[in-house]
């Protein structure tokens, strides 16, 4: 019975993602990109800062909700989609350490499990890539969320294709992309 309850809701994340690429949201200011990476033949690596945001949404779908933050990333375009690779990861700041620990940098999908009582929670971090945004969804199992805390950050990075295996780095693996791309914190 768990294991349905838990299928169900990764299908309900699978269809609010799916949904919100569709779906547009306000976009804010730019922020700073770097282009200090490996280069090749093939094209430089690009990243963002950090991002902070200072505001989530909130979407309602079918009396489930969600909150959501758009970052504005102009150097993703049509062909960056279609021929890059785009990565997304979250250091996710505003849980209690002992839940999820402070500065730990994760790929996104990110999934947090904790019980508090006899209760368990299932938090689901993801991203939407689309021209010139990225959005992250924020979704709980037991649709309890009443807000965010705002010590969430977020940073992209664009390899152009080929970079990745030009570098031989393991693109899950943080440490090894900030390493590889010289990112700074």
């Amino acid at each position: 019975m768990r294991k349905a309850n838990y299928l169900l809701l990764l299908l309900i994340v699978v269809l609010l993602v799916a949904a919100s690429c569709v779906k547009k949201g306000a976009v804010g200011p730019q922020e700073p990109m770097s282009s200090t990476g490996p280069t090749g033949t093939i094209g430089t690596a690009t990243y963002s800062a950090w991002y902070t945001p200072t505001s989530y949404n909130r979407d309602t779908t079918s009396g489930t909700y969600q909150f959501y933050t758009n970052i504005p990333a102009l150097n993703i375009t049509p062909d960056t989609l279609k021929n890059d690779t785009v990565l997304v990861y979250s250091k996710l700041d505003g849980y209690n350490p002992i839940l999820f620990p402070s500065n730990v940098v994760s790929p996104m999908p990110v999934i947090v499990t904790y019980v508090e009582g006899s209760t368990e929670y299932t938090d689901t971090w993801s991203a939407s890539i689309a021209p010139g945004n990225i959005r992250i969804n924020f979704a709980d199992d037991r649709n309890s969320s009443t807000g965010l805390y705002y010590a969430h950050k977020f940073r992209y990075v664009i390899l152009p294709v080929g970079v990745h295996t030009m570098v031989h780095i393991n693109i899950k693996n943080y440490a090894e992309v900030k390493k590889a791309l010289h990112l700074p914190d």
